[in-house]
């Protein structure tokens, strides 16, 4: 027995350490050979440029993205007044990889037709924090809060659920500016169950104003969730349900998802009364398989064990929140 658990061990130290030390480096530029700064770099999969990760490049135009799973990417860099340009595919496979830089050309000025469009980018930087606006990439439809955490600039969500920005762990994650409170598992677990279409914003603060408390040196995460403007009552309703299809002993099964979410206000005079209420479940399948041979010290096989365990999982969580918002005077803000 000892021998099997030495060998259960190894393997699982084996597979969990390149995940964890991969990193994805490389530089931008325009064309004069200067770096851009501010430059939004997203890692795309080569199968079906679905989006992975997105990262901001400093002020010399470096970008990088750490903790990255094996397989093959390209990365997509865009920036205001540039033609957007992609790389050619890579393969990561547990080695730490540098994207040869590349150079994005500026457009031309075209004082012929002006052209004025209200949208917002995925990604703004400001001064003090990066904002991510959910509802500027379409990727982000049928996701969760924490699948739109995992793709953000500088944020890392380890198996376990727990959050970190830029390394640090420790970070304060709020919810429309208020502390939440909860054990990482249970915010991993409401995160998890909150729709993107519940979200408006997410702020990312690697260095808090001193406004905040002096507790939050690792960084702070301010998810904001959707509040209607207009007076009376509004709000809006998402439905969406996904299925994946897993083959097992020559037999189909479906797996369904389903993401749903209820936004409304009531909004008069100086006050605003606001909520929303996520119901969504989960169904799935899977099956484990060991295989251990017992060795003794001679090298010689003494006995082996094949082990094969099938079953199924789900949930069905729902979540409720509640506000109240009360404006002072007509300069006063939304808490």
């Amino acid at each position: 027995m000892r021998h099997i658990l030495t060998l259960v061990v190894f393997v699982l130290v084996g597979f969990t350490l390149p995940a964890q030390t991969t990193k994805i480096i490389g530089s931008i530029s325009d064309e004069q050979g200067k770096g851009l700064a501010s430059t939004t770099v997203s890692l795309l999969k080569t199968k079906d440029s679905s989006l992975v990760k997105v990262s901001l490049s400093d002020q010399s135009g470096q970008y990088q993205f750490i903790n990255i799973k094996d397989g093959n990417y390209f990365v997509a860099a865009s920036s205001v007044g540039y033609s957007k340009k992609s790389s050619q595919a890579f393969e990561v496979n547990g080695n730490d990889i540098a994207v040869p830089s590349f150079a994005l050309k500026q457009v031309p000025n075209n004082m012929n037709t002006v052209t004025v469009t209200a949208k917002k980018p995925f990604i703004e930087t400001r001064l003090d924090k990066t904002i991510v606006n959910v509802d500027a990439s379409p990727t982000n439809a049928g996701s969760t809060a924490m699948d739109v955490l995992e793709k953000s600039p500088g944020i890392i969500v380890n198996n376990d659920g727990s959050i970190s920005l830029l390394g640090k762990q420790g970070v304060i994650v709020m919810l429309d500016g208020k502390p939440t409170y909860l054990s990482a598992s249970d915010l991993a677990n409401l995160l998890k169950n909150m729709p993107a279409s519940a979200l408006d914003q997410i702020e990312i603060m690697t260095n808090p104003s001193a406004k905040y408390d002096a507790t939050g040196n690792s960084g702070m995460i301010n998810i904001k969730t959707k509040k209607g403007m207009n007076n009376g009552f509004n709000g809006s309703l998402m439905l969406g349900a996904t299925t994946s299809i897993y083959k097992m002993d020559d037999k189909l099964y479906f797996m369904p998802k389903s993401q749903n979410s209820f936004n409304f206000n009531y909004r008069r005079y100086k006050f605003n009364f606001f909520g929303n209420y996520n119901p969504n479940f989960f169904r799935g399948r899977n099956v484990l398989e060991i295989d251990a041979k017992q060795i003794n010290s001679q090298g010689e096989l003494k006995g082996y064990t094949d082990q094969q365990t099938k079953f199924k999982f789900g949930n069905f969580n729902q979540t409720l929140k509640l506000g109240l918002d009360w404006y002072a005077g007509k300069n006063s803000q939304c808490a």
